[in-house]
């Protein structure tokens, strides 16, 4: 939102799901509410926005399957949720709750699309992705607090065949030093 500088003023906004209402809620700070009818619009897109992007989610992992194992699958879902919120940040918006508002529209754990953003943000080129690597593992190497060392425990899994349980091992003892 524009303020009288010319600068974008950042709203803070939550989403939310209320009663029997499938599409998420926005919701501001009364300041922000009583700005007119510019601001009741572009909350409704907001909404939408988000709601489609959900919808879109959904049908990429019901059209995958929740239990594909191909990392490819929770990249595209990481990449839809991060640019509705570059979208809405370059206008102006900050969704504050974002992990709850996706987990809970989807279906699935706080953590699980934890795992899905920070898989997404440690690979923004997804040619990088190895596709002899399924999820489960993926899912294990972003819980590394150092990319680098998330990096080589990559490669130890790409060569030597190292299995969730070990990486999870490495990463308790690398996340303890760090």
């Amino acid at each position: 939102m524009e303020s009288n500088t010319g600068k974008i003023r950042e709203v803070s906004v939550e989403l939310r799901f209320s009663g029997d209402n499938p599409r998420p809620l926005a919701v501001v700070g009364l300041g922000d509410a009583l700005a007119g009818k510019e601001m009741a619009d572009r909350l409704r897109q907001v909404e939408e926005e988000c709601d489609l992007t959900i919808r879109q989610c959904k049908s990429i992992l019901k059209e995958a399957g929740h239990r594909n194992p191909n990392p490819l699958v929770r990249w595209e879902i990481g990449d839809l949720v991060l640019k509705f919120l570059a979208r809405e940040r370059e206008q102006g918006f900050v969704i504050l709750n974002h992990i709850e508002t996706f987990a809970q529209g989807l279906a699935i754990a706080k953590s699980y699309l934890e795992a899905i953003l920070r898989f997404r943000e440690r690979y923004p080129d997804k040619s990088t992705i190895r596709n002899d690597i399924g999820w489960g593992k993926y899912y294990e190497l972003v819980w590394f607090n150092d990319p680098v060392i998330m990096r080589k425990i990559e490669e130890q899994v790409r060569t030597g065949g190292l299995l969730s349980k070990g990486i999870q091992e490495l990463r308790k003892s690398a996340n303890k030093e760090s």
